[in-house]
């Protein structure tokens, strides 16, 4: 009888264990990174956070701008102006996914970059000197591309690693191949100068969105350039983030005189819906994990849903400036990590 019991016990704990490792093979994972910009020098966080909202860590910079995601590991490239000591300044700071400081490449004054998901090896437009470098994933100049006007925001399309930049000082949209081969140049309505969401890029075709600062518009281009949607009517237009599952657009209309509003936009540049917020807000970012939306407002993150409604209001930040996603890491223990910092709440 005692032997029989501690066999069913066994087969209990087998099929309980069974049941866990299907559980987390089928639990939607992800961390979400966030520039959040301070009021003065050393108050910028580069903050990575659970689906939840709960902080895992925070990293203090003088001054960022961009962040961008290396998938393949889960750490981050931001760069890093000046802080208040002058000690680091001028930099490009690779940050483990355990908040470590992996690597500080120096002599680039940057604002803007963006990572390549297929190596993990970061873009960074350099402004002062007219030029976009690729590092490789160990922080090595790669290549060199000389001619950038003024870049103010960076999308890589997965698919084949090739870079759109939007160019506030030209107002023009460039293509440029993964080897930094100029493939298109698209005169636009213009971009802002520090908003670093204006381009987006879709993960299936190479559809590319993107705002326009002159005329308060968002366009969709094909891969080739070719005009397919556009969208009229906003303010100012300063950040825009892409659907992949059903190929809409949000995007943030600013506003200096009003709330300004998070829209929604359709494949096909129709209006679907407009949300009013409690601040104008100035950054949008979508989470393919669970389809959730982040918008960045003064002094909170907001989630939504893919529908729009509000799940978290998420106070304690000052101004979050840019954001990027680490969906489902790869690894039975990378889930378990997960568990332990983030818990199953959504």
């Amino acid at each position: 009888m005692k032997r029989r019991l501690a066999t069913i016990a066994l087969a209990a704990i087998a099929s309980l264990i069974l049941l866990l490792i299907i559980w987390l093979a089928w639990l939607p994972i992800s961390y979400i990174w966030v520039v959040d910009r301070g009021e003065a020098l050393d108050q910028t966080y580069l903050v990575k956070l659970c689906p939840n909202g709960a902080q895992v860590f925070r990293v203090q910079f003088g001054q960022s701008g961009a962040v961008g995601v290396d998938p393949r590991d889960g750490s981050a490239w931001a760069p890093e102006l000046n802080d208040a000591a002058g000690v680091n300044f001028d930099q490009v700071v690779h940050v483990g996914a355990d908040g470590r400081i992996l690597q500080r490449v120096g002599g680039m004054r940057a604002l803007v970059l963006a990572v390549d998901p297929r190596d993990g090896s970061p873009w960074v437009a350099l402004p002062n000197e007219a030029r976009i470098v690729k590092l490789d994933p160990a922080g090595a100049p790669r290549l060199s591309v000389p001619g950038s006007d003024g870049p103010a925001s960076m999308a890589v399309d997965p698919r084949d690693g090739s870079l759109w930049v939007a160019h506030y000082r030209g107002g023009v949209l460039t293509h440029l191949s993964s080897q930094g081969e100029a493939l298109l140049t698209i005169t636009t309505p213009g971009f802002f100068s520090d908003a670093p969401h204006q381009v987006a890029v879709d993960p299936r075709n190479g559809d590319v969105w993107h705002t326009g600062a002159g005329d308060g518009s968002l366009s969709k281009r094909s891969a080739s350039g070719e005009l397919l949607a556009r969208a009229a009517g906003f303010d100012r237009p300063v950040s825009v983030a892409l659907d992949p599952y059903d190929g809409s657009a949000w995007v943030t209309d600013f506003s200096l005189e009003g709330p300004g509003a998070l829209v929604k936009i359709g494949a096909s540049g129709e209006r679907i819906v407009a949300l009013v917020l409690d601040s104008p807000p100035r950054l949008v970012g979508f989470n393919p994990a669970d389809r959730s939306l982040w918008v960045g407002i003064d002094g909170a993150l907001v989630k939504l849903s893919a529908t729009g409604r509000i799940q978290k209001t998420l106070t304690g930040y000052t101004r979050p400036v840019s954001i990027a996603f680490h969906p489902n890491p790869p690894g039975f223990r990378a889930r378990l990590d997960f568990l332990r910092a983030c818990g199953v709440s959504r």
